[in-house]
């Protein structure tokens, strides 16, 4: 959040993020500039940080590993191979409050993801919570995210 502040009032900080977000020699560098420009809660920036979910396999995967980690409190070995296609009702439940974080979008797009993997599993509940969320936010690529998601598609497909 330091960094996120910073960038907010800094453009050579904001500048060098997305330098390392779309040319970092590392996946934990691409992420760490992502994850943070996630937090900005500058539209621009969270944008550019949404679009390399879609084109970077190897960061969106980090970024959802870390995601499942922090949320579930997993293993890193088993925050990777997390799946919500028959999640119980406190993680869908869980991955409904971070589907409406107002600070970091990243949760609201991972939330999505996992959630539309829930409705594959014939979760209603989680139907319900996205389409909930369509009301409400803001972002166009976490927009995207959602409709894929209630039609069983991935957003970076």
């Amino acid at each position: 959040m330091s960094l996120a502040n910073l960038a907010n009032r800094d453009q050579g900080t904001r500048r060098r993020l997305v330098r390392w977000l779309d040319g970092g020699s590392t996946s934990l560098l691409r992420g760490n500039a992502q994850g943070t420009l996630f937090k900005t809660q500058r539209s621009e920036l969270i944008e550019r940080a949404e679009l390399s979910m879609r084109r970077d396999d190897e960061t969106r995967r980090r970024c959802m590993r870390c995601f499942t980690r922090r949320t579930f409190t997993l293993s890193w070995p088993d925050a990777d191979s997390y799946s919500a296609h028959a999640a119980p009702s406190g993680e869908i439940r869980a991955l409904g409050r971070l589907l409406r974080d107002p600070l970091d979008s990243s949760n609201r797009w991972c939330s999505a993801v996992f959630l539309g993997e829930a409705v594959e599993g014939g979760s209603l509940v989680a139907r319900r919570l996205l389409g909930e969320a369509l009301r409400t936010e803001t972002s166009r690529e976490n927009l995207r995210a959602l409709g894929l998601a209630l039609n069983g598609e991935r957003p970076w497909n």
